[in-house]
């Protein structure tokens, strides 16, 4: 669910313990930030490689470019990466400005996390644990064996619509760029993420934003 630019062709980049890479040729680059413009972004189903347990993932894909190229950043959509980069590309109004994402990451806590940039100003979040979105759900929480549980999954839900409705559209608004509701990478796209892309299971807190 969500939208991609016709053209397929881009690079994959990879996102591990906040350092941003790329392989070319065998060769590994690695960078402290994307940037460029924002021309697409789609959910979609996921099942990690064995190196990180198999476990299937709500994946956020966004394809940025920087004039000469594009670049395909996928993240777990309820990760650090995934949920503070939902809730701030959610306040940017203007896609046609270029966008800087510098990811953030902390070992002894394995917190993780997303600075945005657009047009040269950092962008805020447009939800906080504390300042929720109108109608968003709360997370219910169990216990097991006296510990607390907590269950974003409604909560998840919400904000995926909510990206879907409102921030996909201005992306398309600026140059037209064709909506697609499959949800679902293509075979092809998912094969280049399992090869290319060390993935980021594990690197994120247990806070909901």
């Amino acid at each position: 669910m969500g939208l991609q630019k016709k053209s397929s062709s881009a690079t994959w980049v990879s996102l591990s313990k906040g350092v941003l890479s790329t392989k070319r040729d065998g060769m590994k680059e690695e960078f402290e930030a994307l940037c460029g413009r924002l021309i697409g972004l789609e959910f979609s189903d996921k099942k990690l490689p064995e190196t990180f347990g198999s476990k299937e993932i709500r994946q956020l894909t966004i394809t940025v470019s920087d004039g000469r190229a594009n670049y395909k950043l996928g993240v777990d959509s309820s990760s650090g990466y995934g949920r503070q980069l939902k809730a701030k590309l959610a306040n940017i109004l203007d896609f046609s400005h270029e966008i800087e994402l510098v990811p953030t990451y902390v070992d002894e806590t394995k917190a993780a996390g997303m600075f945005v940039n657009s047009g040269g100003s950092p962008v805020k979040q447009l939800w906080r644990k504390d300042l929720p979105l109108e109608g968003m759900p709360a997370a219910t929480c169990t216990q097991f064996k006296g510990k607390d549980l907590w269950d974003y999954s409604e909560q998840e839900k919400f904000i995926e619509q909510y990206i879907v409705e409102h921030v996909v559209p201005r992306i398309a608004a600026v140059e037209g760029f064709e909506q697609d509701f499959a949800g679902e990478a293509s075979s092809q796209e998912l094969q280049e993420f399992d090869d290319k892309n060390e993935g980021e299971a594990g690197e994120e807190d247990d806070a909901p934003f």
